[in-house]
């Protein structure tokens, strides 16, 4: 996969994240939850709302060698956020495929 598509996934899957994370499904499910998973939900949304300002923010080219060097880590990352969104009642198993990816964002653009 070129950097400027694993680029531009990586932007689309945050942006998908935060909505579920945002759905009235993900508050009911996290209004049930222990309060230092409801904790950690609102840590991730933070984390992912930089994530995305500094990816879209990003020159590409500045960039690159970064993500050429995190590609496994960001599919890796990619599909289990894919796998995750369509099951939100799994709501930790969410926030584990989130933190996967935002460390691999993290290393790309540290």
């Amino acid at each position: 996969m070129d950097q400027v598509r694993i680029h531009a996934e990586v932007l689309k899957v945050l942006g998908d994240l935060l909505l579920a994370m945002s759905s009235p499904e993900w508050d009911a499910r996290l209004g049930n939850a222990e309060p230092a998973d409801r904790a950690r939900a609102l840590a991730l949304m933070l984390r992912l709302q930089e994530a995305r300002v500094l990816l879209g923010n990003a020159a590409l080219v500045a960039i690159l060698k970064p993500m050429q060097a995190e590609e496994a880590a960001l599919k890796a990352g990619l599909e289990a956020v894919s796998r995750s969104l369509g099951h939100l009642e799994d709501f930790r198993g969410l926030m584990d495929s989130a933190a996967s990816l935002l460390a691999a964002v993290g290393e790309a653009v540290a």
